[in-house]
């Protein structure tokens, strides 16, 4: 086994607890996340880290290992918190959450007010800053990524000592807050400015240009049918909540003090996700304009921005002569590894397919081809026979057609007109707040989500069965 693979199963423990996730994801902002996972920010509220990460990628595309076992053990301990606090104000996660939420905002105001005028010397220290923003927000949230069905069903059992009720299941996992992509059409119609609305339009590979941010607002308000559509399907989407709101609470005040308890945590689990999104699409926001302010004084093409690191201008290698030439090959391939004592930029080639393959196969023999997959439900539903189409990246939406279920690592706000065409929505990643879930739900999709491994085991054209209603994807 090439030496950055048998390093990382060593420092993260078991093969078996390796999981993955792949898609549009940049050097620049997914590279950042690294420094997060480790002691140095992860002590603040947990007893241990994630070990090791190994980071492929190339434009428009990247695939991240990380450890499954840290990631679930963050919803473990942060249930065991909340229940002993037993409410959202008191939670510590949610108050450092929100001390840093409004760091970013302010960051985000202060760089996007003083770009251009930056003397060369404060634009690099602003460059710095990302990384460590972004490691307290996620510290302080991670803990609602990694929720699923199976956490719920768990921590019910814990309490009561019997298997969780469907009623309480169905309704602790229906969102009674407004999703991020309604609040997206609330800014479309609102907004003031380009400063308003810019961050939406970012993603995990990068953000608009600032020049383009009118020209994409447009295009979005026709592509959706004109501003008066928007205001309609917003004029619904806030009634449909108003009515689930009221649900919710008509539920809840059935329950016993423990199971309210439960039901607010998954509640709170799931708006905090959806939330979160505005602090971390504004630090990706800011980071890609500083990258590209400062690539663009160097005289280095701006469209390398995704390929910077934070290590970059954290440890001073922009100074390097031969920069722009390590942009240039890390665009065609670069692998990133990292732990707590060790970190290293790889662009070769040959190393670079070894060490991937190495960790692809070792997936592939934990998990081999099968013709029925599992997961958790997301959003019930039946379809009897449509295509799979694997989509990774947004490279590969044009292969997508109406009605053909989408298959997918994650989906993210970009994926969003997929699925309003899909039949149904698979994906590798992802708990009750994970995007697909909410969105699918928002939607009325079929969806399975955390099937760790369909992207590997299915094909784009092949005829699948998905039965949403028990969790299982058929190949026909």
């Amino acid at each position: 086994m090439p030496k950055f693979s048998e390093r990382f199963i060593s420092r993260i423990g078991s093969p078996k607890d390796i999981t993955k996730q792949s898609g549009t994801f940049s050097l620049d902002v997914y590279g950042t996340f690294f420094q997060g996972a480790f002691k140095e920010y992860m002590s603040e509220l947990y007893d241990f880290d994630f070990g090791a990460f190994a980071f492929f990628g190339k434009e428009n595309y990247g695939i991240l290992f990380f450890s499954l076992e840290a990631y679930e053990k963050t919803t473990r301990v942060g249930w065991e918190r909340f229940k002993k606090i037993k409410n959202i104000e008191n939670f510590i996660d949610h108050q450092k959450y929100h001390s840093y939420r409004e760091l970013i905002f302010k960051f985000y105001d202060e760089v996007l007010a003083r770009l251009n005028k930056m003397p060369e010397e404060e634009l690099v220290e602003k460059l710095k800053l990302p990384a460590h923003h972004l490691s307290k927000l996620l510290v302080s949230t991670v803990f609602c990524e990694a929720y699923q069905e199976v956490h719920l069903a768990e921590f019910y059992e814990q309490l009561k000592g019997k298997s969780i009720p469907d009623d309480f299941k169905a309704m602790a996992m229906k969102p009674g807050f407004t999703s991020f992509v309604t609040e997206f059409n609330r800014l479309i119609v609102n907004y003031k400015s380009e400063k308003d609305i810019a961050w939406m339009f970012a993603d995990y590979y990068s953000a608009v240009p600032k020049e383009k941010i009118k020209e994409k607002i447009e295009h979005y308000i026709l592509e959706k049918g004109g501003i008066e559509t928007i205001k309609q399907s917003l004029k619904q989407s806030d009634e449909i909540i108003i009515e689930q709101k009221k649900e919710l609470e008509a539920f809840r005040e059935t329950r016993d003090e423990e199971e309210r308890i439960l039901f607010d945590f998954t509640q709170y689990a799931m708006e905090l996700r959806d939330r979160r999104k505005e602090p971390l699409q504004k630090l990706m926001t800011t980071q890609y304009y500083l990258t590209e302010e400062y690539l663009k004084r160097r005289g280095i093409a701006i469209d390398l921005a995704p390929f910077c690191s934070s290590y970059d201008f954290v440890e001073d290698n922009f100074l390097a002569t031969d920069f722009q030439e390590q942009l240039e090959r890390r665009k065609n391939n670069f692998f990133l590894y990292a732990d707590n004592d060790y970190h290293v930029m790889i662009d070769d080639a040959e190393i670079i397919k070894a060490e991937e393959q190495s960790l692809l196969d070792l997936i592939k023999s934990l998990h081999p081809e099968q013709d029925v997959i599992k997961g958790s439900i997301a959003c019930k539903g039946f379809v009897a026979s449509a295509t799979a189409k694997v989509i990774h990246s947004q490279k590969d939406f044009d292969i997508f057609n109406e009605g053909d279920v989408l298959i997918t690592s994650m989906t993210r706000p970009e994926f969003v007109p997929l699925m309003r065409k899909a039949s149904a929505v698979i994906t590798d990643e992802g708990g009750v707040t994970c995007h697909a879930a909410i969105i699918s739900r928002e939607l009325n999709i079929p969806c399975i989500i955390g099937t760790k491994f369909a992207t590997q085991i299915l094909k784009s054209g092949d005829t699948i069965e998905v039965d949403a209603n028990k969790g299982i994807i058929k190949k026909l």
